[in-house]
């Protein structure tokens, strides 16, 4: 006979026992009982630490690589304002025309020239302080309960029930065991 029917045999001959000891009224009963097993269950939880960290960091600084000589573009873009405006106008007005285009195309060409050499090349680093809040998880194992056998301490043949708990337990403790005997009738 193998293990599991033994233990339900004698839990059936225990509940019998009792049954026989008491009225024909289904109710709860209590023994005495010795731990003799335990084994620890558990589980494994995942945590989150939390934790500011700041550190040390290279960012570009961008800006004018130096005072580039917007000469060249001044004097292209007073030729090219200059030819422009002679197409207006007749006698002293096409001079006026021609004066007016040129300083219009030497100040446009100078002001293109400023705009593309500003703040768009990289002229150094500096170290700047940055903070980050970073969470890292943690794992560990925790005790969800136990599981042990104990023995009735009535039961002379010894036998172990096997039941589990969240309460700390060990072996040797004395325990009440809650019995719910089932009535038959014998007919």
């Amino acid at each position: 006979m193998n293990q599991v029917k033994k233990t339900v045999l004698g839990i059936t001959t225990a509940f019998a026992v009792l049954a026989a000891c008491t009225p024909a009224v289904a109710e709860t009963l209590y023994a005495p009982a010795k731990i003799v097993k335990v084994w620890e269950e558990y589980k494994t939880v995942t945590t989150y630490q939390n934790r500011h960290e700041c550190r040390q960091e290279q960012v570009p600084i961008y800006g004018n690589s130096g005072s580039r000589d917007t000469t060249g573009d001044m004097i292209i873009g007073g030729i090219i304002g200059g030819v422009i405006g002679n197409q207006f106008g007749k006698g002293g007005g096409k001079n006026a025309a021609t004066g007016i285009g040129a300083v219009t195309g030497a100040i446009i060409a100078n002001n293109h020239a400023n705009q593309h050499n500003n703040n768009n090349n990289i002229v150094g680093y500096q170290n700047v302080e940055k903070c980050y809040n970073i969470s890292e998880p943690t794992q560990s194992r925790q005790v969800t309960g136990y599981t042990f056998k104990y023995v009735l301490d009535a039961d002379k043949k010894r036998r172990e029930v096997k039941a589990f708990t969240k309460n700390r337990v060990w072996v040797g403790q004395k325990i009440t065991v809650r019995l719910h005997p089932e009535v038959h009738s014998f007919n």
